[in-house]
């Protein structure tokens, strides 16, 4: 529950400026006054700045200890290609089928997580997929790919504003996790978890395992 409390928050002050707004806007005399329709619609412009604010954090999911957060698949295409399915572990997401060029494949997430002493926990979103080749030249020349796993948000990005000013919210953090580069292989399926400590897939089959065995 308590990944839904800031969020509930901010929509909760959203209505109340929202109600106040309104009341300027829509009084009589409110022509008489330029001020006062210009404090309005700034209102307005704030209420939209922290329905969406929540909008935003209401993307990310709950972080325990460490979890499974995705199960990743490879099924190799005629092209040199692989589909890609990434299948998130909460209730709440769907499996989603990207085209990966590349040897080798990467995911990033997001997190935002508390100091001890502030009783919530983290949240999580899984932020991008990408891919990479072994050689120089591919990598200079072959088809690339990069997704963002992430919807936008109209520009509001919680994310980033507070890890822009870290300084001054000592009680909270926003910190990037990447998983490393790992090769591609038709058949292979892999297990992403994440950690306050990082973020990393496992292999599930044979098909996974040897994939690491041999590009190691």
């Amino acid at each position: 529950m308590s990944q839904y409390l800031l969020p509930a928050v901010l929509l909760s002050l959203a209505a109340i400026i929202a109600f106040f707004a309104l009341r300027l806007l829509w009084s009589k005399s409110w022509l008489l006054g330029t001020l006062r329709g210009l404090a309005g619609l700034s209102l307005l412009m704030s209420v939209a700045v922290l329905a969406l604010s929540a909008k935003d954090l209401l993307s990310y999911r709950h972080l325990s200890q460490q979890q499974t957060i995705a199960n990743i698949s490879f099924t190799g295409n005629l092209d040199g290609s692989y589909q890609v399915e990434i299948t998130p572990t909460d209730v709440e997401s769907s499996a989603s089928t990207y085209k990966l060029w590349g040897d080798q494949w990467q995911i990033d997430a997001r997190v935002i997580r508390w100091v001890a002493e502030i009783p919530m926990t983290p949240v999580y979103r899984l932020e991008r997929l990408s891919g990479r080749y072994y050689s120089i030249e591919d990598e200079a020349t072959a088809p690339r790919s990069l997704y963002s796993l992430a919807d936008t948000n109209y520009g509001v990005d919680i994310w980033q504003w507070i890890n822009f000013n870290a300084h001054y919210l000592p009680y909270i953090d926003a910190v990037y996790g990447s998983a490393t580069y790992l090769p591609a292989k038709d058949g292979a399926l892999f297990e992403l978890k994440l950690s306050n400590s990082g973020l990393f897939a496992k292999p599930l089959n044979q098909h996974a395992t040897e994939a690491i065995q041999n590009w190691q």
